[in-house]
């Protein structure tokens, strides 16, 4: 829970939201997408609890890679790919994977209004939804 609320913290002390909510089907694919060459990715389930997946580059091998580990490094989940694109690709979503994804690798943006004052938009955040079939 506390994972959550400090995420949420950051989203919220910063410039312009960027939360993209996803629904997916229990049991069914799902593919989220933040763009550009991603090769870590983060959540913070609905319980609170924070884990990340990085990309199979080189000689790496699971669970060093394509598997979710918690902040200790357990194993936290697994069926998730980081594809070649970057999109993170979950290959049947269950309950718990509900929650909050990101990446450290994403960048906000700057953009420029009319009058030409700047505002910042913050990386993008995915709100993954899960419902039953």
């Amino acid at each position: 829970m506390l994972a959550l609320l400090f995420l949420l913290a950051m989203i919220f002390d910063t410039g312009e939201l960027s939360i993209a909510t996803v629904k997916a089907k229990v049991g069914e694919p799902a593919t989220l997408t933040l763009g550009g060459e991603i090769e870590e990715w983060q959540r913070i389930l609905e319980n609170g609890s924070a884990q990340r997946i990085k990309k199979c580059t080189g000689s790496m091998q699971p669970p060093a890679c394509n598997t979710w580990l918690n902040i200790e490094g357990d194993v936290g989940g697994s069926g998730a790919i980081i594809k070649d694109n970057g999109d993170l690709y979950i290959e049947s979503v269950k309950l718990e994977d509900a929650g909050f994804y990101e990446s450290p690798q994403a960048k906000g943006t700057l953009k420029e209004t009319p009058d030409g004052e700047t505002y910042h938009i913050d990386a993008p955040v995915i709100n993954l939804v899960v419902v039953q079939n």
